[in-house]
């Protein structure tokens, strides 16, 4: 079994009510699969994590969600196998989601969803994670494997019923996860700009609905107003309005400075502990981005998601976990004596699965959302798509540029990289891209931060 998956992260939704689901690190689980002997398998480990209800068919499945959902006593974790004798997997999956939508169970608050098969096409990968799938588990079922993937998934230990209690120090970056899984800790802001631009760029409606999208939010209308304006882009007459900025700039640009703008306010702190870092992380995040789209340029490739986004948002769960350690930390959640490296070491261990999350919860696109969760685990992924390779790539060429005083040494160069073979990079490649990032990043980097 080989999944999508990163390191433990989630102790569980919640319930539907202002509460944590769990007050204890206890799961309740349902298991749907018409196969005895993948059933009991399952049954033996999920009653480690806690209680555990089995059905071999999909209508009795639906029947005991919609039940559960009216009670306090929710599933945290279903595990579902998409053949089955009277119901297609997906399709009960999307009736499933359907229920918890009406019953406003949504986002943190609904369940963990897994499904297994005994393969998996890209297509129906797409299929089930559009419907709501949160991960999958490929057979042959392996009992110490499927622990294992669970083990991570949930953030639960076999046999682990301990009680978390809320500002227990003892467990400070528990509470960092509680917090979030159980929505409450808000996130920092919402790119909503940016989405519903993305929406009618996809929607191909044309420069007046663009412009009218920009219009909304009129910081990032002045702020492409005034680039269209400067020296780079000079031009003899100088730009009025949206629509004039539009043109002079193009779609594509005009696209990376709004998903640029909007992402900027991710990585800002007050606090002076964390804004360094967050500094830091946006810094490498646009190195990244602009590496990403002059990678996609230079191999002339043609893919379903937008290179640049892709490399911007791809430790967007960094961002979000940092926020929240400063959010509980003001709120006298956290020790003020966090071990602060120790928080750093949690957070990059864990920080894919929130940032795919947040990413899935503001409705990015599927490849988007599989990039931040596995950007940096192409070893462990069944599904490498050229958007994931040139996001790896990226991220790892991005490493040397900013760490702190001193760039990170690789273990080998950047073109004997498994995502540069991949994609063909060579030695002259890397020279090409090179003659191009300077400029781009100076370009997006001084004009971003001088105007956000």
């Amino acid at each position: 079994m080989r999944s999508r998956s990163w390191a433990k992260l989630e102790p569980s939704p919640e319930i539907a009510s202002s509460e944590p689901r769990l007050k204890s690190l206890l799961m309740k689980s349902l298991i749907i699969d018409n196969d005895p002997i993948d059933r009991n398998l399952l049954k033996d480990i999920m009653t480690g994590f806690g209680k555990c209800q089995m059905v071999t068919g999909g209508k009795i499945a639906l029947a005991l969600v919609k039940k559960a959902l009216k009670t306090s006593i929710y599933f945290d974790v279903i595990v579902l196998n998409p053949d089955l004798p009277d119901r297609d997997g997906i399709e009960l999956l999307l009736d499933i989601r359907s229920a918890e939508e009406e019953a406003e169970f949504r986002d943190t608050k609904r369940s963990l969803i897994f499904m297994i098969a005994s393969h998996w096409s890209k297509d129906r990968a797409v299929d089930a994670f559009s419907a709501g799938c949160d991960d999958y588990i490929l057979k042959p079922l392996n009992k110490k494997k499927v622990i294992k993937f669970l083990d991570e998934q949930t953030g639960l230990k076999r046999g682990d019923a301990v009680k978390l209690k809320e500002g227990d120090q003892a467990k400070p970056f528990n509470i960092i996860i509680d917090r979030f899984t159980s929505g409450k800790i808000d996130l920092p802001y919402t790119p909503q700009t940016s989405m519903q631009f993305n929406e009618v760029v996809k929607k191909d409606l044309g420069f007046k609905a663009i412009a009218n999208v920009l219009k909304q939010d009129m910081s990032i209308s002045s702020k492409l107003i005034s680039i269209s304006n400067s020296a780079y882009y000079g031009a003899a007459t100088k730009s009025e309005n949206v629509e004039q900025a539009l043109t002079r700039l193009g779609l594509v640009v005009t696209k990376q400075y709004v998903d640029a703008f909007c992402s900027r306010p991710l990585f800002s702190n007050n606090g002076k502990k964390y804004s360094e870092c967050l500094d830091e992380l946006w810094a490498h995040s646009l190195n990244c981005a602009v590496i990403s789209e002059i990678t996609s340029k230079v191999l002339n490739l043609t893919l379903q998601s937008d290179a640049f986004i892709n490399g911007l948002l791809h430790d967007i769960g960094k961002a979000v976990l940092l926020q929240s350690a400063c959010e509980l930390e003001n709120q006298g959640k956290l020790a003020k004596n966090l071990d602060y490296e120790e928080l750093l070491q949690f957070i990059d261990k864990y920080h894919n699965k929130v940032g795919s999350k947040v990413l899935k919860k503001w409705k990015f696109p599927f490849h988007t959302i599989h990039i931040a969760l596995n950007h940096n685990k192409l070893d462990s992924c069944d599904s490498i798509s050229k958007e994931l390779l040139v996001a790896d790539f990226a991220n790892l060429w991005a490493k040397t540029m900013v760490v702190k005083d001193q760039p990170e040494q690789m273990d080998v160069a950047l073109e004997d990289t498994k995502s540069a073979r991949l994609l063909g990079i060579t030695s002259d490649t890397i020279v090409e891209i090179e003659g191009r990032i300077d400029e781009s990043l100076a370009l997006y980097g001084n004009m971003i931060d001088t105007l956000t």
